[in-house]
């Protein structure tokens, strides 16, 4: 912290150095005082898409999602390629339960980047939130093969297990405890209705 102050003393203009400390600041959940220093970083140079970006994922933890979905708004004017921010607002709008404007977003990122498996999974939450279980597991599915994790793997079994493919929604869920899920006990109690 010493080191991104003394920055600040030197050159209370070098927008960077305020961002450091304010990412510095969250590791110790100072949320408030980290927002302070991304505003700051802000108000130096507008068009500093990290602080815009570290300042809307701390809205999102505080679940202020309206301000948080500004913030990717604000990069996506700078940048509308940059797909993350695109998947962020989608959070934020899926957050707000504006599951068809998320999608949306999802759709956004994903035509920019098609390998990004966040917003594929991210879409299949949302379609799965809308009981479209079917295009639900196409999505999963898309972000399964980019890269395995037990979320993905919870999300396409339960999904599966909606539409009545019980024994396809085992193997899935025995996947992701193979795979370290953390939610065993709701995949436990999921097993034992199948």
């Amino acid at each position: 912290m010493q080191c991104y102050q003394e920055a600040i003393q030197i050159n209370p203009n070098y927008d960077k150095a305020w961002n450091n400390k304010g990412l510095l600041l969250c590791n110790f959940k100072k949320y408030q005082e980290a927002i302070k220093c991304y505003e700051m970083a802000i108000s130096i140079n507008l068009n500093n898409d990290n602080a815009w970006n570290n300042k809307g994922q701390v809205l999102k933890i505080l679940n202020n999602n309206i301000e948080a979905i500004v913030c990717f708004d604000q990069i996506i004017l700078h940048n509308p390629n940059n797909y993350k921010a695109w998947n962020d607002k989608g959070l934020g709008l899926f957050n707000l339960n504006q599951y068809q404007e998320a999608i949306k977003c999802f759709d956004k990122a994903i035509s920019i980047n098609q390998k990004y498996d966040d917003a594929w999974n991210n879409k299949g939450l949302t379609l799965k939130k809308l009981k479209q279980y079917k295009d639900a597991i196409s999505c999963y599915d898309e972000a399964l093969s980019i890269s395995i994790n037990p979320i993905r793997l919870r999300g396409k079994a339960d999904s599966l297990f909606e539409i009545g493919m019980k024994s396809e929604a085992k193997q899935f869920y025995l996947a992701a405890l193979e795979q370290g899920s953390n939610e065993s006990n709701y995949i436990k109690k999921q097993l034992s209705k199948i």
